[in-house]
């Protein structure tokens, strides 16, 4: 697990996960990156819960229902594969918070522009 940071130590990844998520989120997205991800990678192309964006870029999705059969958690992960099945992790947005077309637009943009500028300095 590889988390981007920018010139500043910055990242947006980290930024989201500790300052917006609260602890029911966190926990579906630890089991989603336990269960799945980590065991899988990105070997499962077609899996619901794994989105190829094209150029590298990866949408994880992840869901939770609750009881009712409704969702109480639906987070988007921004990530990238690297070699040695190292996951670069971008950016993350709540999408139940926001789920117009737009929003996920700009954060799929956001995300290629952290994708793009971290291949640059690499």
């Amino acid at each position: 697990m590889v988390i981007y940071r920018d010139g500043n130590g910055y990242s947006p990844y980290l930024d989201w996960v500790t300052n917006t998520l609260d602890r029911k989120q966190t926990t579906h997205l630890q089991v989603v990156l336990s269960d799945y991800l980590f065991k899988y990678g990105n070997s499962k192309p077609k899996a619901k819960w794994l989105r190829d964006l094209s150029g590298g870029l990866y949408q994880l999705r992840v869901q939770g229902i609750n009881k009712h059969g409704e969702k109480e958690v639906l987070l988007r992960v921004y990530l990238h594969f690297l070699e040695d099945q190292k996951v670069l992790f971008l950016s993350g947005y709540d999408k139940l918070s926001d789920s117009s077309p737009s929003r996920q637009q700009e954060e799929i943009g956001f995300a290629r522009s952290i994708l793009k500028k971290w291949s640059e300095d690499e």
